[in-house]
């Protein structure tokens, strides 16, 4: 790819990833305040499908440095990281940017290259979509918890990872049937 291409693709992620994290910090979770105790994870994640959809678009090592590029570009616009120390925010936004290029390297291992590509869909590869999905919120719900825990933040939620881990399948399914519904409508 051509440094135009590569940079014209990391706007589309990072646009892709601010607006959902703006979704997240101003609609979603406000709702889920009303209706859930306050907490560190969101019930729906919408910037974790935009990780995922990244990873199939461009490849597991561009969509790393994509997805970098866009959870520093959120992090400036954020104001709700006060109560974190330097190190958890470091550590979350490093690990927030791996675990789906980590989980789409790990089950292409598995799966192999035709069925966890978009080169050919079948319903293998959708399979191999809700795979990434689930193993990468696995890890980004571990990751989370551990940058947390290491980076000396008071936080005393035992079930975290498992909120971190919800909220990123919820999230990244959303995504995905937006995703599919624009398409289908694009293409058609």
């Amino acid at each position: 790819m051509s440094a135009k291409t590569h940079i014209i693709s990391a706007v589309y992620v990072t646009v892709a990833f601010v607006v959902s994290y703006q979704i997240v910090n101003y609609v979603i979770d406000p709702i889920q305040s009303l209706l859930l105790t306050a907490g560190y994870a969101s019930v729906l994640f919408l910037p974790h499908g935009v990780r995922v959809l990244a990873v199939f678009l461009y490849g597991p090592a561009p969509a790393t440095f994509y997805l970098l590029i866009a959870a520093l570009v959120s992090l400036s616009l954020s104001n709700n990281q006060m109560d974190k120390s330097g190190l958890t925010i470091i550590m979350q936004t490093l690990t927030g940017a791996i675990c789906a290029p980590l989980a789409y390297q790990l089950l292409k291992f598995s799966f192999g290259n035709d069925h966890i590509s978009l080169a050919s869909v079948s319903a293998r590869t959708w399979r191999g979509i809700f795979m990434v999905i689930i193993v990468s919120s696995l890890l980004n719900g571990l990751f989370q918890t551990l940058s947390i825990g290491l980076g000396n933040t008071d936080v005393t939620d035992i079930v975290m990872s498992l909120k971190y881990t919800v909220g990123d399948i919820l999230g990244s399914i959303a995504v995905l049937f937006v995703a599919n519904f624009l398409l289908r409508r694009v293409l058609n």
